[in-house]
């Protein structure tokens, strides 16, 4: 959407300088009216931007704040792995971390957290490769799948993880696909546990961010201090 504002930016533009060098009322009413044309076509793209809806199948109500994706970003099936991603980053996680040695203040002045030091939606992995509606859960939000939720290790399809039930009867499962190293990127490492990123900084640790784990005997905790270049999936919210 920003780009068809800069396109339509970029065409008046030409039609001034147009104008100033051309020296020409004939070929100046020629050349408005090809760039009216062209502007009334972006103006019509731009209203279908504005228009389109938000893909919600993939999520699934709980009972809780925010409706939650049925599968990780990146995964074609529930029980998928899908894509890790080092935190506040939007590709899948490789060699280098780019935001290495900054501190949250940094990250702020980046522009890759705001002033509440949650990641913006520029850096959300999930509203980037999932659609505009979706993000990153923050920590509150995954303090509430814990808290009033019932969770079971179980296995499906061979793939161990966890199936949270939430208060209305629904469930999503989430599979234990375990964390990726930056720099080592074909390893995993903890395979039966399940490790989820949040949007939300650490309080305690400034090159750390929340994360939300399930372990294979059962326990599921937030996990306060997750270095940051590490490579986890995610589980989408949606607003309700």
């Amino acid at each position: 959407m920003k780009r068809l504002f800069v396109v339509i930016s970029t065409i008046l533009l030409s039609i001034t300088l147009f104008a100033q060098n051309a020296g020409g009322q004939n070929n100046l009413t020629k050349i408005i009216k090809e760039k009216d044309a062209e502007i009334a076509l972006l103006k019509q793209q731009l209203a279908k931007c504005k228009d389109s809806k938000c893909d919600d199948s993939d999520a699934v109500d709980l009972g809780l704040s925010v409706k939650w994706a049925s599968m990780n970003v990146g995964a074609a099936k529930p029980t998928d792995m899908g894509t890790h991603f080092s935190w506040a980053e939007t590709t899948p996680v490789d060699e280098k971390y780019d935001y290495a040695g900054y501190s949250n203040s940094d990250m702020v002045r980046a522009g890759v957290l705001n002033n509440d030091y949650m990641i913006t939606a520029e850096h959300d992995a999930a509203t980037v490769n999932k659609g505009e509606c979706w993000r990153m859960p923050t920590g509150t939000e995954a303090c509430e799948l814990y808290d009033k939720c019932s969770w079971e290790y179980i296995t499906v399809d061979g793939v161990p993880g966890a199936k949270v039930t939430g208060p209305n009867g629904n469930s999503i499962f989430l599979p234990a696909v375990g964390v990726k190293k930056s720099g080592s990127v074909t390893d995993h490492v903890s395979l039966g546990d399940g490790y989820y990123w949040t949007r939300s900084f650490s309080p305690v640790k400034s090159d750390c961010a929340k994360s939300f784990v399930v372990f294979s005997d059962g326990r599921h905790v937030i996990h306060q201090n997750h270095t940051r270049y590490d490579g986890v999936v995610i589980r989408p919210v949606l607003n309700k």
